[in-house]
């Protein structure tokens, strides 16, 4: 069914994005992790790498727009 199908494609989606952060480059690879899979807030991230929360947010600013791209080479956005 729809709701069947549906769930399935965020399971797929949400295993590419697993793999496109973890071939981020460090930090962005722990950052991005935290963030998007952990739901860590930017201060806790900051905390638990020892980093400034200017630094969290800046890469992840700067590592969206190569995940963009790597989206945009594999076709789904």
């Amino acid at each position: 069914d729809e709701e069947t199908d549906s769930a399935a494609i965020n399971r797929i989606n949400a295993q590419i994005l697993t793999d496109m952060i973890r071939r981020l480059k460090p930090p962005a690879d722990k950052i991005f992790e935290y963030k998007y899979i952990d739901n860590f807030k930017n201060a806790e991230i900051a905390d638990k790498l020892k980093i400034s929360v200017k630094k969290v947010e800046n890469t992840l600013f700067r590592g969206k727009t190569v995940l963009k791209r790597q989206f945009e080479k594999r076709g789904i956005l």
